[in-house]
Formats: structure tokens, C-alpha cells, sequence
């Protein structure tokens, strides 16, 4: 996605705010792209359980490019899930604008979504 110039404004601002997360969380200062991806749900659409990798220093981005009062949830477990299963999942409300930077080990989901659209940008990132 970010070698088309078109997105160059769109990956600035993304990058920026990834530095700016992994800076205040990790003191790592730089990073490469792994992979991204834009994803849209429609009406009753969700994403199964699923992690991005186990790999350490490797993170993984949600942006939410437009969410609306319905839209569907993510949903995250705690690391291990579903071997070990600790009760307790956190609830990621969907915002427009809104940027979530989290360990790519971390599984997680997206709930039905109750909305007409859902679009989310993602990506992997690998901090140095």
C-alpha cells in the first residue's frame, strides 16, 4: 500500500504516529514496514481470532479510517489465548481517527460488525 504515491500523505501521517507510540513505549526511535493493508467490513462482517506473529520487536497497527457508531469492536485477548485461557478480554471501541500500536503476539478479533461499513488500515512493523 504505501509504495503507491498517492497514500505519501497518508503514510506520513501514519508513520509519524507509529514513531511517535513506539518512542514513549519502547524507546525504539525507528522501524520497517512488514506488511499493510486496508480491510473493510460490511454488515455482519467480523475477523476470527487470529495474532500477527511471535517475533520480538514486531508490532502491529489498527487505524480506523471510518467507523461509526455501529461499527463492530476489536477485541483482545491475553497473550497465549486460546492454550491459556484467562477470562478477561479487552474492548477496543471503534473511532474514526482513532491509532492502536500493540505487540503482534497479542490475539485478537473483530466483532460482528452492526454497521453499513467498517474500513480499518493495518499493518506489521518491526521496531530497531
Amino acid at each position: 500500500i504505501f509504495e503507491n504515491k498517492d497514500f505519501s500523505d497518508f503514510k506520513d501521517f501514519i508513520c509519524k504516529n507509529i514513531e511517535a507510540v513506539l518512542s514513549d513505549a519502547t524507546n525504539k526511535k525507528q522501524f520497517e514496514m512488514i506488511s499493510s493493508w486496508f480491510q473493510t467490513y460490511s454488515k455482519n462482517q467480523f475477523h476470527d481470532f487470529h495474532a500477527h506473529g511471535t517475533h520480538e520487536n514486531y508490532y502491529s497497527c489498527i487505524y480506523y479510517v471510518n467507523a461509526g457508531d455501529k461499527s463492530a469492536n476489536t477485541v483482545f485477548a491475553f497473550p497465549g489465548y486460546p492454550y491459556i485461557e484467562i477470562n478477561k478480554t479487552f474492548h477496543i471501541l471503534s473511532k474514526t481517527g482513532k491509532m492502536v500500536l500493540f505487540p503482534s503476539y497479542i490475539p485478537h478479533y473483530v466483532e460482528p460488525n452492526q454497521d453499513t461499513s467498517r474500513v480499518i488500515f493495518s499493518c506489521n512493523i518491526h521496531a530497531i
